[in-house]
């Protein structure tokens, strides 16, 4: 049976477009019930299934008093029974229903994921593809993505790219009311990435060029780092940087507005490049200070993914003798720390790759600070080679071993850890531990993992071996 849309599609499209209604009801066909019950992550959601219209109008008259979002799935409505009573409730309609509603209409396209869940939503007027301001292409296949797309639309042909359309009927969209502080500029909506950090990305163009992004999260969980992104964007705003561009931000109810910081002519990014490392240098420079790690939040978080690890049912394919060896190993390496003291840290990205990152001829523009966090030095350049290593150049570790070779070698590198007394060797051993306890723990939970995922863990289980055969033999 082919389906509107995909199930996981349905809190989603919700929370884009109601952030605030935390009840969804969906109106289908009695014999696709049970597929769209499969939902992996109601996003704070509670989702109710109807295939009769009766019922669901005795339930929408019931929950009056609550803001709501119905998706209509059914391929025909037959009664005009939605009136502007219902005021509360946000429609967002797939069927070929002309007209079931007195209140306003919108019209929006879409684009899909190669799983078939919704990708990009934009409006169905747009003549060009705005929606590509999402979309941070380093390869020829994206470049080759993006031409197509231009192309298409630039010769009328945009009906035959999209995967669908629906409308959404409401007496104002969330999406529209933030546009009007923007003097109705143009948006796009980018639905995230799956996982425990999902958010929506709002893109919004005026002139021809993405101006600003609006990150909406979508569930509680994670309006925590949309509101750390917040905070470390605006202490960053109070420096000064020459290599280093970082968007400006500001809180939008619960969602944040970021700048772009994309410039005119960007670079391959695929390599840390002198650019890169002085950026990094000039970061701890402004923002180091020293931290006592044992009495530090981010070294208790470390603690708890571990127990988690040990402790934890795993959900999917990782296999089990492959995690008890990583947490074996990083146990070794948290006694590694147990005489350290005070640490040089600074504002790090948490997260820095190609596809956070834009490099220009004089600067590196980095975006998503969402991951943010004050950290032992050379964190994200340790972060930048394995992630690039790994998903991008698809290297043996023997390779990304030469990569940390040159790079401890690196003239500027070697002036970081002689300005601020770091020892490379110990970084290294941190990055280990902190990222590797971190997401293989949510990794673990996660019902169906991504290829990429299990590259990830398999290299950072060669990466911690080799680092635990050469730790001294404690006596």
């Amino acid at each position: 049976m082919k389906y509107k849309i995909q199930a996981n599609d349905i809190p989603v499209l919700a929370k884009i477009f109601n952030p605030t209604a935390d009840l969804v009801f969906v109106l289908t066909n009695l014999e696709s019930v049970e597929y769209y019950k499969k939902i992996q992550d109601n996003l704070d959601c509670d989702i109710q299934f109807f295939t009769e219209e009766i019922v669901l109008k005795k339930a929408l008259e019931q929950e009056q008093a609550r803001e709501l979002i119905w998706i209509n799935l059914k391929n025909k409505l037959t009664l005009n029974w939605v009136t502007s009573s219902l005021s509360n409730v946000v429609i967002i309609d797939f069927s070929t229903t002309i007209n079931i509603s007195s209140k306003p209409i919108f019209e929006f396209d879409f684009i899909n994921n190669r799983d078939n869940t919704i990708r990009w939503i934009y409006e169905a007027n747009h003549q060009k593809p705005i929606f590509l301001n999402l979309y941070n292409s380093s390869g020829w296949k994206g470049q080759l993505f993006k031409a197509i797309f231009k192309i298409g639309f630039s010769l009328k042909l945009k009906k035959w790219l999209k995967s669908g359309g629906f409308r959404v009927m409401a007496k104002q969209l969330f999406l529209d009311k933030i546009n009007q502080r923007l003097k109705d500029a143009q948006y796009a909506v980018f639905t995230g990435t799956v996982g425990v950090n999902r958010k929506a990305v709002i893109s919004y163009e005026a002139g021809g060029k993405a101006t600003q992004f609006l990150k909406m999260p979508l569930t509680k969980k994670v309006q925590k780092l949309v509101n750390k992104e917040a905070f470390y964007l605006t202490e960053l705003q109070n420096y000064t940087f020459e290599k280093l561009a970082v968007p400006a931000a500001k809180k939008i109810e619960n969602s944040v507005m970021v700048s772009n910081v994309k410039p005119n002519k960007p670079l391959i990014n695929n390599d840390l490049s002198e650019t890169h490392l002085l950026a990094l240098k000039e970061l701890y420079h402004q923002t180091i200070v020293p931290i006592i790690l044992q009495n530090s939040p981010m070294w208790e978080l470390i603690k708890a993914d571990l127990d988690a690890i040990a402790k934890a049912d795993i959900l999917n394919d990782l296999p089990k003798n492959k995690i008890q060896n990583i947490h074996t190993q990083l146990s070794i390496l948290v006694d590694q720390f147990d005489g350290v003291d005070a640490l040089p840290m600074a504002i790090t990205h948490g997260d820095l790759t190609p596809w956070n990152s834009y490099l220009s001829k004089e600067k590196l523009h980095v975006y998503d600070w969402e991951l943010a966090e004050r950290l032992p030095l050379l964190y994200d350049a340790f972060h930048f080679t394995f992630q690039t290593s790994i998903l991008v150049e698809r290297l043996p570790f023997t390779a990304i071993q030469t990569k940390l070779n040159n790079l401890e070698q690196d003239p500027i590198i070697q002036a970081i850890l002689s300005n601020f007394e770091v020892d490379f060797q110990q970084a290294y051993h941190f990055y280990l531990l902190r990222n590797t306890s971190y997401y293989l723990r949510r990794y673990m939970q996660q019902q169906d993992l991504h290829m990429q995922a299990h590259w990830l863990v398999n290299m950072w289980e060669m990466a911690i071996n080799d680092v635990c055969k050469k730790l001294p033999i404690a006596v």
